[in-house]
This record gives C-alpha cells, sequence and structure tokens, in this order.
C-alpha cells in the first residue's frame, strides 16, 4: 500500500491476530476464521505474502494476542487456562526460550 493508501494489495487469505513487520519480512499470528486458538501458529512471510511459512505452533495456547520483533528476536506472549508465559524465538523460529511467566 502506498502512504495515500492506494494501492492495496491483500497479503493472505489466513485470520490474522496480531501481526508486526521486520525489514523484509511480515510475522503474523494466525488463529481460524471462527476464533478458535487450538492450533494458533506465528508464520512468517515476505512483505507481499508469498512464501509463507509456520515458524511456531502453540497447540495449548488459549490466546496468542501479542507479537513483537526485537533485534533477532520475537517476542510472543501465550495464554492458556491458567497460566500466562512470554517467550522468545528467533526469526527462523529456533531456539524457544520461557522469558517470564505468570500464574
Amino acid at each position: 500500500m502506498n502512504l495515500d493508501g492506494s494501492n492495496m494489495i491483500k497479503v493472505t487469505e489466513q485470520g490474522v491476530h496480531s501481526f508486526n513487520i521486520d525489514t523484509d519480512a511480515l510475522y503474523y499470528v494466525y488463529r481460524d476464521a471462527l476464533g478458535n486458538f487450538e492450533n494458533t501458529s506465528i508464520y512468517k512471510s515476505n512483505i507481499d505474502g508469498t512464501e509463507q511459512s509456520v515458524l511456531i505452533n502453540e497447540k495449548e495456547a488459549f490466546e496468542m494476542p501479542y507479537i513483537n520483533i526485537v533485534d533477532d528476536w520475537i517476542y510472543y506472549e501465550v495464554y492458556a487456562p491458567s497460566n500466562r508465559h512470554i517467550y522468545r524465538v528467533y526469526k527462523d523460529g529456533s531456539d524457544r526460550q520461557l522469558v517470564a511467566s505468570a500464574n
């Protein structure tokens, strides 16, 4: 999309819950059209939506509302029925680490 709002391009058909843009990639949290979070995933694609791939699949997440990119890391929050966690992974989806936890 241009700064004036013209030339809009749809980059995915998936239900996007939240997203973040890095210099050359789009990162987003997917949930299905019914709003179910049973297979909540973080996807990465090119800015134009091509070359989509799953980086993280949080099968037990009730909700994964936010993602942030800081340097080479993706930080994301996971809500489960009895707790909340903040994780980080490299932008390629490797080396998942627990950063903080609350019950």
